[in-house]
């Protein structure tokens, strides 16, 4: 999901949706605004003849920007009993602007140009980020790297970043965690200027704001990073898995819980939980 302008608009291929009214979506895609109804849908169009129709709409777009141009971060985190793990997908443009990555090709990554790339990364998470969990920080240790080199069938939507905008970068990091966590804290430390934001002329872009998915007890939340507000605190429950399960201790008939279905940074799901949760500056 990204701020445009005073509204929130989430991003599903091949366009922007946000809400409009009670049961309708407003859309914009590549320029064309209009709105969808459940009554629409589900009434007037059947739901695979929408996506095709919407799916031609994207093929025969031309000049259009892609909503992740730009640095783009995907941030997964998952909290059980023994650590703490970040799943990231960053573009090279996102680790251009965090980290020093020499490369002969500004716009490519080549394969012998990795371990400096994975060197860097590891880098800025040992000095930029920070995870503490129950007050005492963790140092990170690093698992799966990979690098996704799609073809150039998207490059037309890309004009900001172009092919680094393509290029991804994944990294999987590990805290461990010494008992069960009853509070996590977690600090990003890297805000590239948001290339798509909407300025005034002469004005400096804004820093990106990132949206991360945190699984943690079985429930899901959509958590905010900003440079404004670049820490997040999540609070265990207290409960047992079962208690989780049926809704608390003494609950005979338990309470629904809501999850989020959802994608990293840059989109939304429908519902999010607030179990646990708390934003410190």
């Amino acid at each position: 999901m990204r701020q445009r302008g005073s509204q929130k608009w989430w991003w599903m291929s091949p366009g922007w949706y946000r809400p409009d009214g009670d049961r309708g979506l407003r859309t914009q895609i590549f320029g064309l605004e209009g709105r969808v109804t459940v009554r629409s849908v589900y009434r007037r169009v059947p739901l695979c003849m929408l996506g095709i129709a919407l799916g031609l709409l994207l093929m025969g777009a031309v000049a259009g920007v892609h909503p992740q141009d730009g640095a783009h971060a995907d941030i997964r985190i998952s909290i059980t009993d023994q650590e703490v793990v970040f799943s990231v997908i960053m573009n090279l443009a996102f680790i251009d602007e965090v980290c020093e990555t020499p490369r002969e090709d500004p716009g490519a990554l080549d394969p012998v140009e990795e371990p400096g790339v994975r060197d860097a990364l590891e880098n800025f998470y040992r000095t930029q980020n920070r995870v503490s969990i129950d007050g005492v920080d963790v140092s990170p240790t690093f698992g799966e790297f990979e690098v996704s080199r799609p073809g150039t069938e998207l490059l037309p939507l890309f004009p900001i970043t172009g092919m680094r905008g393509l290029i991804r970068v994944r990294q999987v990091v590990h805290y461990s965690a010494k008992s069960s966590p009853k509070q996590v804290s977690m600090v990003w430390g890297g805000y590239p200027p948001d290339m798509l934001a909407e300025i005034e002329p002469g004005q400096p872009r804004p820093p990106l704001a990132l949206q991360g998915q945190l699984s943690a007890e079985g429930v899901v939340t959509m958590i905010d990073f900003t440079q404004a507000e670049p820490e997040y605190t999540w609070h265990a429950s207290g409960l047992t898995a079962d208690e989780r399960l049926h809704g608390g201790p003494g609950s005979a008939d338990g309470d629904e819980r809501e999850t989020v279905r959802s994608g990293g940074a840059g989109s939304s799901g429908a519902r999010c939980a607030d179990h646990g949760r708390s934003r410190s500056a």
